[in-house]
């Protein structure tokens, strides 16, 4: 019983918002509507509408409301009547009331095919417009791709002319060193030269002779001095 009471009070609060959603949706359109007042002016439609004009004309609104489902016909006939149809021989005509008279009559396969054709149509410019914008897509990969490749060429260019440089400077150091250390040598040979000039002056403790001007250093390469051979200055 008591879930029975829950339905009914359910379905009567569900009627009652319905009746209230629909009287607003016709007061909603009432408002909108032009209507004629009594002492021949127009208002709003609605509640309130005419209040001080002496009220709604009914009369004079329902032949406005008339003469605009009339134009309405009107504009529908005008649009049938500018618009071109397909007879059923074949011939075209214009539409509206006795369109194709002594032709057959409308053959409405042939609008329907002008439909399809005329949908056939944009499918084809549509797909058009895909094919397009898909080339172009691959258009702008292919630049991107072409700059990434580019970028990548410069880096390894960049890279190989900084090893060849670091390779060039290694090269002149190895060759500034070998220069330095022949350099060395042939000082070397020059003191060892200058120092034959003459007698010898000292024996040094490996057997070899020195030939030393002055006493400071002598030997100093070959173990020190084992004997003096001349007096020292």
């Amino acid at each position: 019983m008591t879930a029975s009471r829950s339905i009914a009070a359910a379905s009567f609060a569900l009627s009652l918002s319905l009746v209230l959603a629909g009287g607003a949706v016709a007061r909603e359109k009432a408002s909108d509507t032009q209507v004629t007042c009594k002492d021949g002016t127009t208002s709003k439609g609605g509640r309130g509408a005419c209040r001080g004009h002496g009220g709604v004309d009914k009369s004079a609104s329902a032949a406005r409301g008339s003469d605009a489902a009339d134009k309405s016909a009107e504009r529908k006939g005008d649009d049938e009547r500018s618009a071109t149809v397909t007879c059923k021989d074949g011939t075209t005509s214009k539409g509206g009331r006795g369109a194709c008279r002594g032709h057959g009559g409308v053959d409405k396969s042939a609008a329907r095919g002008e439909r399809s054709g005329e949908d056939r149509a944009d499918t084809a410019k549509k797909d058009k417009d895909d094919d397009r914008d898909r080339s172009e897509a691959r258009d702008r990969k292919d630049r991107d791709d072409d700059r990434s490749e580019a970028r990548e060429r410069k880096g390894d260019d960049d890279d190989r002319d900084r090893s060849e440089a670091k390779t060039d400077q290694r090269s002149r150091s190895k060759a500034d060193d070998e220069g330095r250390g022949a350099s060395k040598e042939r000082s070397r040979a020059r003191a060892d030269n200058d120092e034959k000039e003459g007698p010898a002056t000292a024996k040094c403790k490996d057997g070899t002779l020195s030939y030393s001007k002055s006493r400071s250093g002598t030997c100093s390469r070959h173990g020190g001095v084992a004997e003096w051979l001349t007096k020292g200055n």
